[in-house]
């Protein structure tokens, strides 16, 4: 105690006050210069770079808490690297995972095994391999380069994220970022700048947000409305458990303007699962959003109306025919597939061969609109049975946490779970995991599960 008291009376406070001044008044000017002779992209990026490395080699999970919060700044790019975009979301994962690395090296971490690191390791080694023989390498690179950002967010998560406490700080990161890309996507929606589409009666525009496809966005929304709503759930403060919910509420919105009826089943799927655990009331406030939005717009009735017809709908049918026409690419490369991202390329070329497979028109599909579907092209049966596996191997933990964490861990498990499994019942009907903000975050809530299992149970918190 005393030594700790002599060291915050001295007069070092001062000193590294003035040159904390310094150095950001140098940093300013260095910033100012560098902005007329490169370009103000690159000069933020420097900034957001630097703040970045210094938090990731600080705080063990504070670049995992960045992480959620820079998406949605969404395809801002600061520069190209070969065949990959730089962005604020691809440099902190790299940021994460050097930092990490530094930290094993220098011994201040250890890696811990884990039963979901065999499967992830094969999917990805399956991956390599298939950039040797895909036609087009550079789009397969870039498609491997996705999965990779997702291991090593993976792999981070997993082995630092070590309470209760941290798990919350995360997912309070992916409410905000939800709520922020839900918002901005229901403005694109409201504001007419989305896609428009025809259906029935009724003329409507489809939300895109930052993602140019609404598909793309309902797929990331369904991905985080799950876990915000079961952080809603597991705040035990009232004020925080209704900004929870009211950021919730607001993804919720950016979701229905998708119009992406695969997105809302999914999405209404996971949100099932987490019946078990609501409290009394807990929808009133994204109960009341949905049910105005719904009653006050003729083309979101008709649009889920649609649904239960679905089966004569040449958008659905159509899918199903590419689906089952994918199955030939499989029978051609039935153990690695044809790369990854080749799917458009080799199902073209089936086509040419046999023209009876072009369902309803000369488009070639870019991809199997089926995830599973898809990756048995793209990675074989050994990357598909690897995939499956892991995500096997994923909800086990989770039910292992569900039925032996605390109660707040309980309920945040069952949420990234309800997650997952809302993104897979979208999957059935579209490819949204390729996309590089959801593979992060499906990858990261993996990483979660997988630390969430090796605590204790103990709840390490303080209170609210």
């Amino acid at each position: 105690m005393g030594r700790a008291t002599s060291r915050a009376a001295g007069p070092v406070r001062p000193a590294w006050a003035a040159g904390a001044l310094l150095l950001a008044a140098l940093a300013a000017t260095a910033s100012t210069l560098l902005g007329y002779l490169v370009s103000p992209a690159i000069v933020a990026g420097m900034v957001a770079g630097a703040v970045g490395l210094w938090v990731a080699l600080r705080y063990r999970v504070g670049a995992l808490v960045l992480l959620p919060l820079s998406l949605p700044l969404g395809r801002l790019t600061f520069a190209e690297v070969g065949p990959v975009p730089l962005s604020p979301v691809t440099a902190l994962v790299g940021l994460i995972g050097l930092a990490w690395a530094w930290r094993f090296l220098t011994g201040r971490e250890k890696l811990g095994a884990s039963t979901l690191q065999p499967p992830l390791v094969l999917f990805l080694l399956v991956g390599v391999v298939g950039l040797f023989g895909a036609q087009d390498t550079v789009v397969a690179a870039k498609v491997f380069f996705i999965f990779a950002m997702g291991a090593t967010v993976y792999l981070v998560a997993s082995q630092t994220i070590r309470s209760p406490r941290e798990v919350r700080a995360f997912l309070w990161a992916v409410a905000v970022a939800a709520a922020a890309v839900g918002l901005y996507g229901a403005m694109t929606g409201l504001g007419g700048a989305g896609v428009e589409s025809y259906g029935g009666t009724e003329s409507y525009v489809r939300a895109d947000g930052l993602f140019g496809h609404p598909n793309q966005l309902g797929g990331f929304l369904t991905l985080t409305i799950p876990p915000v709503a079961a952080l809603a759930v597991s705040e035990r403060a009232p004020w925080l458990r209704v900004a929870a919910y009211g950021l919730a509420a607001a993804a919720l919105l950016g979701l229905v303007l998708t119009y992406s009826r695969g997105a809302w089943v999914g999405t209404g799927a996971g949100l099932l699962a987490l019946l078990p655990s609501l409290r009394k009331g807990a929808w009133i406030l994204p109960g009341a959003i949905l049910a105005g939005t719904f009653a006050t717009s003729g083309a979101v009735l008709e649009r889920l109306g649609s649904i239960t017809t679905a089966g004569s709908d040449p958008a659905v049918t159509s899918r199903f025919d590419i689906m089952r026409a994918s199955l030939g690419l499989v029978a051609e490369n039935p153990l690695l597939g044809v790369g990854f991202g080749n799917f458009q390329e080799a199902y073209g070329d089936l086509m040419v061969r046999n023209l009876p497979l072009l369902s309803y028109s000369l488009e070639v599909p870019p991809q199997a609109h089926n995830l599973f579907v898809n990756l048995a092209a793209e990675v074989g049966l050994v990357g598909l049975v690897a995939f499956v596996a892991l995500l096997v191997v994923g909800f086990h933990k989770a039910l292992k946490v569900h039925r032996a964490g605390d109660l707040r861990t309980r309920t945040l498990a069952l949420g990234m779970a309800a997650g997952l499994g809302a993104t897979l019942v979208h999957n059935l009907v579209d490819v949204t995991v390729y996309q590089g903000f959801v593979a992060v975050l499906f990858f990261s809530y993996l990483g979660v599960l997988d630390a969430a299992d090796r605590m204790d149970g103990s709840d390490g918190t303080d209170g609210d």
